[in-house]
């Protein structure tokens, strides 16, 4: 079974819907897909700073960035 490691710009173009990533990412298994930390840190920092960044209602948003 192939296996899949999503990098950064890949969540983005799904996330956009754009290029037919998520036509191709919603038909493998959720079992076939993998992210990596620092994928997910870059995701979330980008989130974060993002100019239309809104969380989630009732969803705590930790700095992390900031921590010591």
């Amino acid at each position: 079974m192939e296996k899949y490691i999503l990098d950064t710009n890949t969540w983005i173009e799904h996330f956009h819907q754009r290029s037919g990533v998520t036509q191709h990412i919603m038909e493998l298994p959720t079992t076939q897909l993998f992210v990596s930390e620092v994928t997910l840190a870059e995701l979330t920092f980008g989130a974060y700073y993002s100019s239309d960044f809104e969380p989630m209602p009732g969803v705590k948003v930790e700095n992390w960035a900031e921590r010591e």
